[in-house]
């Protein structure tokens, strides 16, 4: 029952049910300020919204393509696209540790939080219930440059709690990158950032 709506340039969520607003997870994790991320569009200028431009297009392929595969459909490639390339990459791992798929581009959205957003999927990963993230760079990265990632998914992970009683014991982002013949793969407890979600709710929720 949620409809997208853009308000002041940012998303938010209507449950049409209720008439409650929530905050798009994306666009709050959007608030925090990122030094490192403004230098690198002021020195990148035009190209670098061209970057961002080609990782998002990139990203979209890529999700398309481990959706159809979590859901166990026939995954129709596209000629000469980075994102099927990068799929190859996560393709052994997603084979090797995805035992049960639960839910999958699942919308969600928490009262508690105030947030709403759509997760990549929840799956029993190693044979622990998980909460999956799918991510993809041009680059290598190194956890301390994702913590929002982390903190995303455990809010995810939060979420699927509250709405539909699914107990996760772990997230997993799983990530491609143009640079590597592998995947990266970031896993964190339950609650490892449960702490930061509080304080980034406080600082810059509604």
């Amino acid at each position: 029952p949620l409809v997208r709506e853009q308000i002041n340039g940012e998303r938010y969520y209507l449950n049409t049910e209720t008439g409650k607003k929530y905050i798009s997870v994306t666009t709050l994790l959007s608030r925090i300020p990122n030094e490192h991320l403004e230098a690198w569009k002021e020195e990148s200028g035009l190209n670098g919204e061209l970057i961002a431009s080609t990782a998002r297009i990139r990203g979209n392929s890529l999700h398309g393509y481990v959706e159809s595969f979590l859901r166990n459909e026939p995954v129709i490639r596209n000629r000469n696209d980075e994102g099927a390339e990068m799929f190859d990459i996560l393709k052994p791992a997603l084979e090797q540790n995805v035992s049960e798929v639960y839910a999958v581009e699942l919308q969600m959205w928490s009262d508690i939080m105030g947030l709403a957003g759509t997760m990549d999927g929840a799956v029993k990963w190693a044979g622990l219930p998980t909460i999956l993230d799918i991510k993809n760079s041009s680059r290598p990265k190194t956890a301390k440059e994702i913590i929002s990632y982390f903190i995303q998914v455990q809010i995810y992970l939060l979420m699927a709690a509250e709405r539909y009683k699914f107990y996760a014991k772990q997230t997993v982002i799983l990530m491609a990158t143009l640079e590597l013949p592998m995947p990266l793969i970031f896993l964190n407890g339950k609650m490892d950032y449960a702490r930061e979600v509080s304080k980034l709710i406080r600082k810059y929720g509604d």
